[in-house]
C-alpha cells in the first residue's frame, strides 16, 4: 500500500511517525505552507518538530500547496500515486477531485467523539462547553465537513484543569494507535463504517482572537473552561480598570472557581446582603427545578431580579434569578403544580409594585456605579477584583451550583511576563473599586 499523509501540527505528528516506522509505507506527506509563528492562527495547533522536518528527516516528499484543491495541487498530489490519504488537523477541507486521486479514499483522525464538535476546534469547544469525556474518531473521507462513517472510536476522560493544548497531547497518541490500526485493516480489504447520527452533530467552528474575551457576567464555572479552552491559542483575556489609570491588558492562563478559605468572612452572598433595600438571596435547596420564561411581551422590570423578599418567594414558589436577553430564569419549588408564568405575573401585579416603586431609585444608581472604577457599588458587580488572604479573586454572576467568584492564579500584563498571583500583586496592588472587563473604546 502506498500511503500520503496530510497533516500540520503536533495532533498530526505521531500519526506520521507511527506511519513512518512502517517500511516503504508512506510515500509523501502534504502539509501546510511555511508561515510566520502566529500567521493564520484558529486551531489550538501548536508547535512540534513539524511535520516537514519529520518528512525530510525520513526521506519522503513534501508537497506544501496553498491550496491542495486546485487543478496544480490535485496534480502534484496524482504524482504520488497513492492508495490512500490519511489526514489528521490538516487545515484544508478536501474537493471531490482530490478525494478520487487515491482509490482507495481517505480516512480522518478527529479529536472528538463524533458526531459531536465537527470542525476546525473540537479540542477547544469540547472543554469550553463542560464535557466530561472526549476522544478519538476515524472516519472515511467524504466532501461533507467531518461527516464520513466511523471506522474507529475511542474516549479519554477530560482531566478537571486541563487546556486544550495538553488534553490534545493526550489525543494525538491516541488517534495514532487508532488510524494505524485502521490502515492495517485495509491492507486487507473493506473496513464497514458506521454511519453518523446527524441529530446528534454539534460544530467546533475555528477559534478567532476575540473568542478569548473573558465575559465575567458568565458562571464561575463557564469561565474557568473558557480559560482552558483557550489555550495555547488565542488564550483568554480582559482588561483591568484602576481610578486615574489606563485599562491594562491581561491574558489569564490559570483560573478556578474561588471557594473561600476558612475565617476569610467572605460568601457567595456578601455582596448583595451589602446593598440597600435588597433582600437576603433566596437559599435555593428548597426548589426543585429552573424553568426559563420568554418574558418579550410583558412589562417586566429587569430589577425584579434580587428583590423579590425570601417570604414572598416561599409563599408563590417563584423566585427569579436572572436575565439573559428575554429570557428569564425563575427558580420554582412545585414545577408540576402549577403555572410558573401565572404565579409570576400575580406576584409582579399584587405584591412587588410597592417593592419595585420604592426601590428602582436604588437599583439604578448602584448600576450607575457598576461601570465606574472606585466605586464602593463597583465592588458588588460583575468582575470586580480583590483580594482575599493573598489571592486575586473576581465576582462573577453566580450559577446553579453556587460559585460568583473566579480565582485567577496565573496571568501575564501586556508586554510583561507571565506572573503568578503573588508575583502580580506585588507588581499591580489591587485596590478597592478596581474591575475586569472589555475593551471601552
Amino acid at each position: 500500500m502506498r500511503v500520503v499523509m496530510m497533516g500540520t501540527g503536533t495532533f498530526a505528528e505521531p500519526t506520521f511517525e507511527a506511519l513512518l516506522a512502517r517500511p516503504r509505507l508512506v510515500v509523501g506527506m502534504v502539509t501546510q505552507p511555511d508561515r510566520p509563528t502566529g500567521e493564520k492562527r484558529g486551531s489550538t495547533r501548536q508547535t512540534g518538530r513539524g511535520m516537514k522536518q519529520l518528512a525530510l528527516d525520513a526521506g519522503i516528499p513534501v508537497l506544501q500547496p496553498e491550496s491542495v484543491n486546485t487543478p496544480e495541487g490535485v496534480a502534484a498530489l496524482r504524482e504520488l500515486q497513492p492508495h490512500l490519504l490519511v489526514v489528521a488537523a490538516y487545515g484544508q477541507i478536501l474537493s471531490p477531485e482530490v478525494l478520487s486521486v487515491p482509490p482507495l479514499g481517505g480516512i480522518n483522525v478527529h479529536a472528538s467523539l463524533l458526531p459531536r464538535y465537527r470542525g476546525a476546534a473540537p479540542v477547544a469547544w469540547a472543554i469550553w462547553k463542560g464535557e466530561i469525556k472526549t476522544g478519538v474518531t476515524i472516519i472515511r473521507l467524504t466532501a461533507g465537513l467531518d461527516a464520513g462513517e466511523i471506522l474507529e472510536q475511542e474516549s479519554l476522560d477530560i482531566l478537571p484543569d486541563e487546556t486544550a493544548g495538553e488534553l490534545e497531547s493526550r489525543l494525538a497518541p491516541l488517534g495514532a494507535k487508532l488510524a494505524l490500526e485502521v490502515v492495517e485493516k485495509l491492507q486487507h480489504g473493506p473496513v464497514p463504517g458506521v454511519k453518523q447520527d446527524h441529530a446528534q452533530v454539534t460544530k467546533a467552528p475555528k477559534l478567532k482572537k476575540e473568542m478569548g474575551l473573558i465575559d465575567w457576567l458568565k458562571p464561575a464555572e463557564e469561565v474557568c473552561r473558557q480559560i482552558r479552552a483557550m489555550q495555547p491559542w488565542p488564550t483568554a483575556y480582559t482588561f483591568l480598570y484602576r481610578a486615574e489609570q489606563p485599562p491594562l491588558r491581561l491574558i489569564v492562563y490559570r483560573a478556578r472557581p474561588f471557594v473561600a478559605a476558612t475565617g476569610s468572612g467572605l460568601s457567595p452572598s456578601s455582596a448583595q446582603a451589602q446593598r440597600p433595600g435588597v433582600a437576603k438571596p433566596l437559599d435555593l435547596a428548597e426548589f426543585h427545578d429552573l424553568e426559563y420564561v420568554d418574558v418579550s411581551e410583558l412589562n417586566i422590570p429587569r430589577s425584579v431580579v434580587g428583590l423579590v423578599p425570601e417570604a414572598l418567594a416561599r409563599e408563590n414558589g417563584v423566585m427569579p434569578l436572572s436575565f439573559d436577553g428575554n429570557i428569564l430564569k425563575i427558580a420554582t419549588s412545585e414545577p408540576d403544580n402549577y403555572d410558573t408564568l401565572q404565579k409570576l405575573q400575580f406576584i409582579l401585579k399584587k405584591d412587588l409594585q410597592p417593592i419595585l416603586a420604592e426601590r428602582d431609585q436604588i437599583v439604578s444608581a448602584i448600576e450607575r456605579h457598576y461601570s465606574r472604577p472606585g466605586s464602593t457599588s463597583a465592588a458588588n458587580a460583575s468582575g470586580a477584583v480583590f483580594v482575599d488572604n493573598g489571592r486575586v479573586i473576581v465576582r462573577t454572576e453566580a450559577s446553579e451550583s453556587g460559585g460568583g467568584k473566579v480565582e485567577i492564579l496565573e496571568l501575564q500584563p501586556s508586554g510583561k511576563k507571565r506572573l503568578s498571583a503573588a508575583e502580580f500583586l506585588r507588581g499591580y496592588p489591587v485596590q478597592p473599586g478596581d474591575r475586569l472587563g472589555p475593551e471601552h473604546h
